[in-house]
């Protein structure tokens, strides 16, 4: 597994195929009045610009799966991780040594 931080896309983790089942969990979390389970879909709500899916939980981390790759080398998985600070509330890093948080208020992510 390999962490990157993207000043656009936040806090990702790039896992080889066979790295997933060993590093996520697949544990059902909750949020903003969801249950969200491991190898569904989802858009949280349009935090997304489209569905994503979600893989279950890396170091704390919910782990949503926003590409994969194919070379020479393998397979690649290319994941977003948000941290749930409550049911309306997650962050991710966007830069070294800071975090941003999102609210979910009046009906979007803030």
């Amino acid at each position: 597994m390999q962490t990157v931080i993207d000043a656009k896309i936040g806090l990702i983790n790039i896992f080889k195929a066979d790295e997933i089942d060993t590093h996520i969990e697949k544990i059902d979390t909750s949020l903003n009045g969801y249950i969200l389970k491991p190898n569904t879909k989802t858009n949280l709500d349009d935090f997304f610009n489209g569905e994503v899916e979600y893989l279950g939980v890396c170091n704390g981390y919910m782990q949503f799966k926003i590409g994969e790759d194919n070379d020479l080398f393998g397979a690649t998985v290319w994941v977003n991780s948000f941290k749930k600070i409550t049911d309306t509330r997650i962050c991710t890093v966007y830069q070294a040594g800071t975090a941003r948080d999102y609210n979910f208020k009046n009906g979007e992510w803030k």
